[in-house]
């Protein structure tokens, strides 16, 4: 619940964040006709350009952004746990509604021994409880199905240093590159590590069990305007000049 309140009330404005910290962009949303820093995009739905923009989300009414990327994250990590734990609730369920008669139960492993019907409450076996429990399991799978594909897709967009417009925009420049027998490295790559430590906002590993783990609203070490960057982007032939010169 914490992280999905933060979600949506996060303030992005790439605009605002430039005159409250006096910094200088040379470049300018055509759309918006305001700074526009690097890595901000802007929003159609919002009419705005917005820090680190990852894409406009239906579902908190806002953008997903620089400041509330980690909140918006967490809160799918947490809640792809929650609809897994949801749906163990209704899988003996769905194990009768399927196969007539239980086959597994996560009890079982608890206790060591069967679990028989006689040893449940009887309301849990009542007739409208157990349908509402096959209900429970069916949408929380579903959830969890879709929740755990979005997750890893952050994670993995994360682990590069992208957002899933730069992606897209560093894909189709890949590809231009390639055609040029050059290769593409994305200058805000840091590293796996780094750009983990960068986007949870923390110095060392063991922070994250009270800073992420916990609710916290630490900011990203990052003001969203000015990036740190790692080697210039260099070309195939360059890299290979530079073993020969090196034999």
């Amino acid at each position: 619940l914490f992280h999905n309140q933060f979600s949506p009330k996060t303030p992005l404005d790439a605009s605002d964040s430039i005159i409250n910290s006096n910094a200088y962009t040379q470049n300018v949303c055509r759309k918006c006709i305001f700074p526009k820093p690097a890595r901000a995009h802007h929003c159609s739905v919002c009419s705005r350009c917005i820090l680190n923009l990852d894409h406009h989300c239906p579902w908190i009414n806002n953008c997903v952004g620089h400041l509330n990327h980690r909140y918006f994250f967490q809160f799918c990590f947490f809640l792809t746990i929650g609809s897994f734990y949801a749906a163990s609730f209704g899988f003996s369920e769905f194990q009768h509604y399927l196969f007539g008669r239980k086959v597994f139960s996560y009890l079982d492993l608890v206790i060591g021994r069967h679990i028989n019907e006689i040893d449940i409450l009887p309301s849990v076996t009542n007739p409208a409880v157990s349908y509402t429990f096959l209900f429970l399991f069916i949408v929380a799978l579903t959830a969890c199905i879709v929740l755990v594909g979005f997750t890893l897709w952050h994670i993995w967009l994360i682990s590069r240093a992208e957002t899933t417009i730069d992606f897209h925009a560093n894909a189709s420049e890949r590809k231009r590159l390639k055609k040029l027998k050059q290769k593409f490295i994305n200058p805000y790559d840091l590293g796996l590590g780094l750009n983990w430590k960068m986007f949870l906002g923390v110095n060392r590993w063991y922070e994250i069990f009270y800073k992420n783990c916990l609710p916290s609203t630490h900011r990203p070490f990052c003001n969203g305007i000015n990036w740190p960057i790692r080697n210039p982007i260099y070309s195939f032939e360059d890299e290979q000049k530079s073993k020969l010169m090196h034999v």
